[in-house]
């Protein structure tokens, strides 16, 4: 085996020639650890969700969007109270009162009809 073999045989083939005493063995172990590592780091080098910084992006444009909207809610209530206090009161004439709606005049009973 050259060391080219070593790159393209597989990992049970790898395994057997280290368990046993192999002149080999040494270079087919340092494969095997070599393979094992480049895994582990392809994992590692995926970062977390939390680490992206698309996410921190995100999380701050709504932290601004929640400013805003707060901000705007606070001037349009406070509008809205300073038309209500602005707001002029008609001053009372000593003839205001509760307006009553006009009724209609009473009808008078029919007189009934005396029988003979």
């Amino acid at each position: 085996m050259t060391d080219f073999d070593f790159k393209t045989a597989p990992d049970e083939e790898l395994e057997r020639i280290v368990h046993t005493q192999h002149p080999w063995a040494v270079p087919a172990a340092y494969e095997l650890q070599k393979r094992q590592l480049e895994k582990s780091t392809q994992k590692i080098s995926i970062p977390h969700w939390t680490l992206v910084p698309t996410f921190w992006l995100v999380v701050a444009s709504i932290i601004i969007a929640l400013v805003a909207l707060f901000l705007a809610l606070r001037a349009d209530m406070r509008a809205i109270r300073s038309k209500i206090e602005i707001r002029p009161t008609a001053p009372e004439s000593p003839n205001s009162g509760p307006v009553v709606p006009p009724q209609a005049p009473k009808s008078q009973p029919v007189p009934s009809q005396k029988k003979p």
